[in-house]
């Protein structure tokens, strides 16, 4: 599931890559988590993926980001047909990212998320990362019933949330009663 993203495997033959250069695939998937960096395997990665519950799926393979001087490495299950797609159209000159991997720059207890795809991308921090999931969320129901059980394990007054993405006001809107403060980036 693309929702808005940069292409679509149907339409990835209209693109062409920049030539002398490493194109970046930002990778949609509830099959995605991140390992610290000292304990990442690349013949472990499906097995990684399993034991965390998300096994890829029979047509799919694990791909990584495992990008220099990072503490963790992502992880994150595709289709072998888009895989095969994009390195016929990219070669091997492509990188691998995932929302899981996006920044917080801050000390203070935070959450940050972000939504697409119908899927809930979130980050608990306080004094250094508490969380990193990705669940299926659908509705406004679905996120409302996730915050509802993580703020058992995580008092959501207690944190300033960060949310990411293109409807962000509508979740700032959404979420602002949870929360001592809501910063839409």
């Amino acid at each position: 599931m693309l929702d808005g993203h940069s292409f679509s495997v149907t339409g990835l033959d209209k693109a062409k890559p920049s030539p002398a250069t490493f194109e970046t695939v930002e990778v949609i998937s509830p099959r995605s988590m991140l390992v610290p960096a000292a304990l990442y395997q690349k013949d472990a990665a499906a097995s990684m993926l399993a034991a965390n519950g998300m096994a890829p799926l029979a047509d799919e393979t694990v791909v990584t980001n495992t990008t220099a001087n990072r503490q963790l490495v992502a992880l994150m299950a595709i289709p072998w047909e888009a895989l095969d797609l994009l390195s016929d159209k990219l070669g091997n000159e492509i990188r691998f990212t995932t929302p899981l991997l996006a920044p917080l720059c801050t000390t203070e207890p935070s959450m940050w998320i972000e939504h697409t795809a119908s899927l809930l991308y979130i980050k608990v921090y306080d004094a250094k990362m508490q969380l990193c999931e990705v669940v299926s969320a659908p509705s406004e129901a679905d996120i409302d019933y996730f915050f509802e059980r993580l703020n058992g394990e995580f008092p959501t007054r207690r944190y300033t949330l960060y949310i990411h993405g293109g409807n962000a006001r509508h979740l700032k809107s959404m979420l602002s009663k949870r929360f001592k403060k809501i910063i839409c980036e």
